[in-house]
């Protein structure tokens, strides 16, 4: 049940009440106090009340949106949920103050849990427990954020439906543990409501995922690209020095633009546990990622769109697509099954440049043709991502046919 950064899977089969018991063991042996969340997704009450029994001093904060974990976690937390997944999928997300764990902590409470010789006996069953939920707790982040002034806001049925009073206007804001009525993650194809409503009122729309740690941002019917949002929020509310990360699939051409606008931009491996890391070592004001994460450090290092939704609130859409206007490059995106070795991969690039940026992935930056490269593996599927970037949408099928010229021979 354990994946690399959290664990997911399906409650019955992946994950058993057994299973989290011996979690729950494990987990009440590291530390004395535990802080819980968790949205509304379906069975999440069941693989509560059986890792409970197993943990001594508990602070409930019910049905939240998973930043408001991190926000108030002292010691360790936990966030039951599946994320964006489809339906049917459970998990359980770990955290520490304002950050996710790292992959060698999460590393380390898996390698208890398996080594644990705790065995539930077969008798013993799940309980149902009655919590009371630290409402004064809870009041703590809620007043830290800032006051959302405008726009249209797209719950997904999600966690972000216990924030509602947060926001002027909403869609699909009632709970949906079975994600009936919409998907869990916000893409182009899910937000069709949305989209229509930005289109006849002229606000800037904003959809939240099942367990609203991301945010996509759409206008007049347009969904804006997460690096154009990183540059905006550098150029518009980062002073010039101040350092940014970036996730590594983010265009090349807004790293450029974001560099050469005076911040400092970082790369760092998809992933907030990367982001994260990264951003503490450069000592980072800000942390972007192109799916919908986004983190004013100085608030929390952990994703949190609440916070940066009301950062941004009163920023009007014309602005906002007329920024977007500044930038030229065509980026093609694919995904095909299998991965690659890297090795043979980078002895091919070295024929087209020899300027690499290497993270988790290979990105070749092709400086004569203003075009770059992106090949990494997904962290989740067995699946390999290619991006290609450059100034015209021949130039891009060009590099692109070719990079699939490459991976057809060396696969």
């Amino acid at each position: 049940m354990f994946t690399s950064r959290d664990i997911r899977g399906f409650y019955g089969s992946d994950i058993t009440d057994d299973k989290l018991k011996i979690l729950g063991m494990v987990l009440n042996k590291s530390v004395k106090q535990i802080l819980i969340g968790m949205d509304y997704r379906d069975q999440n009450d069941k693989i509560l009340n059986a890792i409970l029994p197993s943990l001594d001093k508990i602070i409930y904060l019910g049905n939240v949106p998973t930043p408001v974990v991190p926000f108030l976690t002292e010691k360790l937390g936990i966030m039951i949920t599946a994320s964006h997944n489809p339906p049917g999928y459970n998990g359980i997300k770990f955290f520490k103050p304002k950050r996710i764990l790292y992959a060698n902590e999460l590393q380390e409470i898996k390698e208890k849990y398996q080594n644990a010789l705790i065995t539930p006996k077969e008798t013993e069953k799940s309980q149902k427990i009655d919590l009371k939920i630290d409402e004064d707790l809870l009041r703590r982040y809620t007043i830290s954020i800032p006051e959302i002034k405008d726009g249209i806001f797209d719950l997904c049925g999600g966690a972000a439906c216990r924030f509602i009073d947060l926001f002027p206007i909403t869609i699909f804001n009632k709970p949906d543990p079975l994600f009936k009525f919409h998907a869990p993650e916000p893409t182009n194809e899910t937000l069709d409501q949305l989209k229509t409503k930005t289109i006849k009122t002229e606000k800037i729309g904003y959809a939240f995922d099942g367990d609203a740690d991301r945010v996509a941002v759409i206008i007049k019917g347009q969904v804006i690209p997460g690096d154009i949002l990183i540059a905006y929020t550098a150029e518009h509310y980062l002073k010039e020095g101040s350092r940014l990360i970036l996730s590594f699939d983010c265009s090349q051409e807004v790293f450029n633009y974001i560099q050469d606008s005076g911040r400092q931009p970082f790369y760092a491996s998809v992933g907030q546990n990367f982001l994260i890391a990264e951003a503490i070592k450069r000592k980072a004001e800000f942390i972007g990622e192109y799916s919908g994460h986004y983190s004013f450090t100085k608030f929390m290092f952990y994703s949190d769109p609440f916070y940066f939704i009301g950062r941004i609130s009163g920023t009007k859409p014309q602005d906002l697509l007329d920024f977007q206007a500044q930038f030229h490059n065509i980026v093609l995106r694919e995904r095909v099954n299998g991965r690659v070795d890297y090795s043979l991969l980078e002895q091919e690039l070295e024929k087209l440049t020899d300027q690499f940026v290497l993270l988790d992935g290979i990105k070749a930056i092709l400086t004569n043709e203003d075009a770059s490269i992106l090949i990494r593996h997904s962290q989740s599927e067995p699946i390999t991502r290619i991006n290609v970037e450059a100034k015209n949408m021949q130039l891009t099928k060009e590099i692109f046919d070719k990079i699939k010229e490459i991976l057809n021979k060396i696969t």
